[in-house]
């Protein structure tokens, strides 16, 4: 199974590999409690790093609207469609498991297994990731955060605020 991970720092796919420990969702934990464990059974296939804050802002605008960036399409073709992998591809959300199921015939799968296999994969992604410090993530996590509550914040000037005497 291949998995997608939304990063600050840009995109990752992880290919999984089928073990007995990933069966159950309460017990995925169990395979990623150290770096070790979790290198044995998780490996990166492939990376895409965002050019800029811009792209990152759109990238993750998009996808809390459940939708598909370009950055996102052109990572998934590039990977995905055009190696000719047939194994079905976990993701977050189900809106956005239904999308890139439509546009780019890609078995997707978003449940609980797949929810619970993303949170392990992010707690082991400072070691997961190669050529990024965890500190730097971090600082492009808080940015991206920043950035995108400022996005969505929105300003009606017609509002007037009345003051209770």
């Amino acid at each position: 199974m291949y998995v997608l991970l939304e990063t600050p720092a840009g995109f990752g796919l992880f290919y999984v590999s089928k073990s007995s420990k990933l069966k159950e969702a309460d017990q995925i934990y169990k395979a990623f409690e150290t770096p070790e464990k979790a290198a044995k059974i998780t490996k990166l296939k492939a990376f895409r790093k965002f050019k800029d804050t811009k792209q990152a802002l759109q990238s993750a605008a998009k996808l809390v609207d459940g939708k598909m960036s370009k950055t996102l399409k052109k990572f998934l073709e590039k990977h995905i469609v055009q190696q000719g992998i047939e194994e079905a591809l976990a993701v977050s959300d189900k809106k956005l498991a239904k999308v890139i199921s439509e546009e780019l015939k890609i078995e997707c799968k978003a449940g609980e297994k797949q929810r619970e296999l993303l949170r392990c994969i992010r707690f082991q992604m400072g070691t997961l990731l190669e050529g990024i410090e965890a500190s730097e993530l971090e600082k492009m996590s808080l940015g991206l955060a920043h950035s995108l509550s400022r996005y969505k914040l929105q300003f009606s000037t017609e509002k007037v605020d009345v003051m209770i005497i």
